[in-house]
């Protein structure tokens, strides 16, 4: 039982209904099962009508979508095959971060690319949890589609700000452990040094 007598399912389906009355034409894809972000994705692949596909956390704050509308246009005027949305770092530990270790912006789940190109990197070796952006990476660099990144306003949340301090750490610590874990350090190393370089504006 939830604050005021509501139960998580409680809230789950008032959102739920929510967006349904607010976005008639949106197909919402509801799962009783947690099939991690992998899984959940796949499952929006599978229903999806269009070529292109935006996947955008949900934890990210000030998303403008003027900036969005930008994205798709560089996306088509540059024929790509996927576009990273870089996003702004919450705080001078993150930014740090970036600085130092490229893979943060590599690994970034916010990202414009093709259902097509999405489903082959996922039909050649199951990704869990993290792994989906590693999955596509690997696969767009091993087949030489065309890679490059936009930055926009949108901060992305943290863990440690999301879970506290030390509940933070320890699943960026778990996070980081599975996305290396899913091609390996060599591969990881390669993808920070040598993933989506160009910038487009």
């Amino acid at each position: 039982m939830g604050k005021g007598g509501w139960t998580s399912r409680d809230q789950s389906d008032s959102l739920i209904k929510a967006i349904k009355k607010q976005y008639p034409d949106i197909v919402l894809d509801v799962s009783e099962a947690k099939r991690g972000k992998a899984g959940a994705v796949l499952s929006g692949l599978n229903k999806a009508i269009n070529d292109e596909i935006i996947l955008l956390d949900a934890d990210l704050l000030s998303l403008n979508s003027t900036e969005i509308g930008k994205a798709i246009k560089l996306f088509d005027d540059h024929g790509l095959d996927c576009l990273l949305l870089h996003t702004k770092a919450m705080n001078f530990s993150y930014f740090l971060t970036r600085k130092l270790f490229r893979s943060t912006m590599c690994v970034n789940g916010n990202r414009i690319t093709k259902k097509e190109l999405l489903l082959d990197a996922l039909s050649i070796k199951k990704a869990n949890g993290y792994q989906l952006e590693v999955a596509q990476n690997k696969y767009l660099m091993e087949n030489n589609k065309k890679v490059a990144y936009y930055s926009i306003s949108a901060t992305d949340l943290g863990k440690t700000a999301k879970d506290g301090v030390l509940k933070g750490l320890v699943n960026e610590y778990k996070m980081w452990k599975q996305l290396v874990a899913y091609a390996g350090l060599p591969f990881f190393l390669k993808q920070s040094l040598f993933f989506a370089r160009e910038k487009v504006d």
